[in-house]
């Protein structure tokens, strides 16, 4: 029991690394390069995030097991591109009027009264 259930967390490993990765960096990667709500370069990064898990699930696929920095990268970079894109939006935030959020024709006529 204990050999097959260690089976089976390695497919899922690769099975996460080929199929499951890749199905949502690029699609956030085509939706980012859109508006200009986040920097292209977050669009194209993740786009880039996408083909190298799809890479790296293809190549690991022989071994059993995905080695360990593989797993660490698959951990890592995913998170700085999260901590990139929160900072962006939390830097916008700040340097964006005290009306956002508001219809514009309401922050138009907040702006005018103040």
């Amino acid at each position: 029991m204990p050999g097959t259930s260690l089976a089976l967390i390695h497919a899922v490993q690769h099975l996460w690394l080929i199929v499951a990765a890749p199905a949502l960096w690029l699609p956030l990667g085509l939706v980012i390069l859109g508006p200009a709500v986040l920097p292209r370069i977050l669009g194209y990064l993740a786009l880039v995030l996408a083909a190298g898990y799809a890479l790296a699930g293809i190549l690991t696929l022989p071994d059993l097991t995905v080695p360990a920095a593989v797993q660490v990268s698959a951990g890592v970079i995913p998170a700085l591109w999260w901590l990139a894109a929160a900072g962006t939006l939390l830097t916008r935030a700040r340097q964006a009027p005290s009306a956002a959020g508001l219809p514009s024709a309401a922050a138009a006529a907040g702006h005018g009264t103040a």
